[in-house]
């Protein structure tokens, strides 16, 4: 019998971890968000190519992202519109299989918001992607490329969510800070319509 410890579901797929961190992953393959390598569809869990021990998986719309035992980041799917971090040199289109983002960093959490992402350091800093322009959680307007961003000032940061639009942080000292798109009130700061904030 199967031992999961993970679970994370796109739009068409989802994907799972087992006890031992292995990733698989079933649904539509038509981006190459299962990872296997292939463009095909899996109606049950299929092995995502590599030998890869996770400890952290995250899917959305376009794809999938996973962070291994030793801290690094892997995506696989569709990139386009710096949707994956991995820089102007690519790669772009469909990636089949777990590719490793580029970056001087350890992950312990990655959040993946449709055309955009976010994650955070073991150091409790912020990093996002994104070709937009989006107001961060502790201030200040950036505009995001197609590679990882320090999004805050400082560090202390215990946990992330993104949907794209805008995101929200909680924070070592107990706060919730979010930024983006307040069109529907989403920023819990009493107020809505606005267009980015914190």
């Amino acid at each position: 019998m199967a031992t999961w410890r993970a679970v994370a579901a796109g739009d068409s797929h989802a994907c799972a971890l087992k006890a031992d961190g292995r990733a698989f992953c079933w649904g539509s393959g038509e981006l190459g968000a299962l990872g296997t390598g292939k463009l095909e569809e899996a109606l049950t869990p299929v092995a995502v190519a590599g030998d890869h021990s996770f400890k952290v998986i995250a899917a959305d719309s376009f794809g999938t992202c996973g962070i291994d035992q030793g801290g690094a980041l892997w995506c696989w799917g569709i990139n386009h519109s710096g949707g994956f971090p991995f820089g102007e040199a690519g790669p772009f289109g469909k990636v089949l299989e777990p590719t490793r983002v580029q970056a001087e960093v350890s992950w312990k959490q990655v959040v993946l918001g449709g055309h955009s992402g976010c994650a955070l350091s073991h150091e409790g800093e912020l990093y996002c992607w994104q070709d937009r322009e989006l107001a961060t959680p502790r201030g200040g307007e950036r505009d995001w490329t197609g590679r990882p961003e320090l999004a805050t000032s400082g560090d202390g940061l215990t946990s992330v969510c993104e949907s794209g639009d805008h995101a929200c942080i909680t924070t070592d000292e107990g706060e919730v800070l979010c930024s983006g798109d307040d069109a529907e009130g989403q920023l819990g700061d009493g107020s809505s319509g606005g267009g980015g904030g914190d």
